[in-house]
């Protein structure tokens, strides 16, 4: 076995150069530094006079120590396969080690949804080689979503199967990506703009809030939910918030860009200060104050201190309220709610639409004013949300 030349120190402070290049470790296990940055380890052997690639994973995630594991493992496997089966895998087996390298990697709510469609994937593919399945098998196992016009689960089950297959490229199991060129607009027509439910008359918000007050189930759990009423935020800015995101003192709290979702429906991905009404800073102060330590998630899972609140838990507050979250009002629709009525009741408070939309941490429509338009309106916005929080009254 060829020694090891690398530390985990090396690895962790190889600098991008104008090319990639490579770090090797001895033997068969490399590292790969790309220009913009990205680290990843890779098993590079050499198969009937030709070179092989075999990617293990970030380097950023996995270790030293669990790259050369792998590595190990990969070299197993390829001297006990026949000759010209170096390369062939079954889906199921692929699925199980392309699932094992996700689980350190994806959030645990998405990891168990994964499982979820996998299960699915081997019912149809199983034990038949990555490098054969072709789109027309794709489409086959997919068809019930066609057919009930599923079209969002349709699109989850697909994105999935898009990043399998491209990490199945780089191990070298196929050539290229057969969920890639699957055209969900062929298939299902224009996609429909969905709304949230919600509610559009104050009394009802203000009973909404009662209702959530004298809930039944944890304080956190009330508080997470009223958290994101009185401030308009996602569901996920206020279920994963942590301590370190606000100054109680101050009254501000600032949600991270990697946390203000970014996508094409023209969510900012910019951090975002938000001014705590003195309704909500009151509450949260004194869950300050029940709180055994200020550090990590503000709202924990019963189950794990080091993980959030689950979703699915606002979830079924609602439906235990005996509020139906398919067309009376979801944990998304609070945003819609203050939206609709802030617009409704701009007599009253006299701000503009542009600054509910940036309460709600939207991007400004016209592109040329958002590039030359660089104000965050925060005395503005933090005057409409503690007009909102009067609304809503005390808690």
């Amino acid at each position: 076995m060829a020694k090891n030349l690398l530390t985990a120190l090396q690895v962790k402070q190889a600098k991008p150069k104008e090319k990639e290049y490579l770090l090797g470790d001895g033997g068969n296990l490399f590292v790969r530094i790309r220009p913009n940055g990205s680290k990843y380890f890779e098993v590079i052997v050499r198969i009937n006079s030709k070179k092989r690639r075999i990617s293990l994973g970030d380097a950023t995630i996995i270790s030293l120590e669990q790259a050369r594991k792998l590595c190990e493992k990969e070299l197993i496997r390829l001297k006990g396969l026949p000759k010209g089966m170096e390369n062939k895998i079954d889906f199921e087996t692929a699925s199980n080690d392309f699932l094992e390298i996700k689980q350190k990697q994806w959030s645990q709510d998405h990891y168990k949804k994964a499982l979820i469609y996998f299960k699915i994937f081997i019912e149809y593919f199983g034990k038949m080689e990555v490098g054969k399945i072709n789109k027309s098998d794709i489409l086959r196992s997919l068809a019930k979503y066609e057919k009930e016009q599923k079209r969002a689960s349709f699109v989850k089950v697909t994105n999935i199967l898009k990043v399998f297959f491209a990490w199945a490229i780089e191990k070298n199991f196929c050539e290229y990506n057969p969920a890639s060129t699957i055209n969900t607009f062929a298939l299902f027509g224009k996609s429909k703009e969905a709304h949230h439910p919600h509610l559009n008359d104050l009394p009802k918000v203000i009973a909404l809030k009662n209702s959530i007050v004298n809930y039944w189930g944890s304080y956190q759990l009330r508080l997470c939910a009223l958290l994101q009423l009185y401030t308009a935020v996602r569901p996920s800015e206020a279920r994963l918030a942590t301590w370190d995101e606000f100054d109680l003192d101050k009254g501000v709290w600032t949600i991270p860009a990697e946390r203000n979702n970014v996508d094409k429906k023209g969510k900012t991905g910019i951090s975002m200060e938000i001014s705590l009404s003195s309704q909500i800073l009151k509450a949260m102060r004194e869950w300050a104050d029940m709180s055994a330590e200020l550090k990590g998630f503000v709202f924990k899972s019963p189950k794990s201190s080091l993980r959030p609140l689950n979703e699915a838990s606002g979830v079924g507050m609602l439906k235990n309220l005996g509020y139906n979250t398919s067309n009376v009002i979801d944990m998304h629709g609070f945003r819609g709610t203050f939206s609709t009525i802030a617009n409704e009741l701009y007599d009253e408070h006299g701000f503009a639409p542009h600054i509910i939309d940036s309460c709600l941490g939207h991007k400004q429509k016209d592109k040329i004013e958002a590039a030359y338009n660089h104000a965050s309106f925060k005395t503005q916005k933090a005057k409409l949300l503690q007009w909102w929080g009067d609304k809503l009254g005390e808690i």
